[in-house]
């Protein structure tokens, strides 16, 4: 997939399973490599963002999600996230990114048991 921006409502999003009937129209992902940056999110429902962080990785992706503000801190702590820091090249600046591991269907951590 191109690098760039994925906006909701393109072949691009449906793809990757960001829609909208379950996305606010504001919503985008930031494609980079093999990497997905949920860098604007804004779901309609609860269960929407664990099955679109599962769609994504299922496509062979990783998920990153920068600097968190709400409710994520918690939900990326539950799903058991990793925190490093990288200099955004357009802010020239560090900040927060969150690696989130591979989730289960019911969108849980998967162990080593698991697998």
């Amino acid at each position: 997939m191109k690098d760039g921006i994925v906006k909701l409502g393109t072949n691009r999003a449906k793809r990757l399973g960001l829609v909208c009937e379950n996305f606010e129209y504001d919503s985008y992902l930031w494609v980079r490599g093999r990497d997905v940056i949920f860098s604007f999110i804004f779901s309609k429902a609860k269960g929407n963002l664990s099955k679109l962080v599962r769609r994504v990785q299922s496509k062979g992706f990783r998920v990153l999600i920068p600097t968190p503000v709400g409710s994520m801190p918690s939900i990326l702590k539950h799903w058991g996230a990793t925190l490093h820091l990288e200099i955004d090249e357009d802010l020239g600046e560090q900040v927060e990114m969150w690696s989130v591991p591979e989730l289960d269907g019911c969108g849980r951590l998967l162990t080593e048991a698991d697998v």
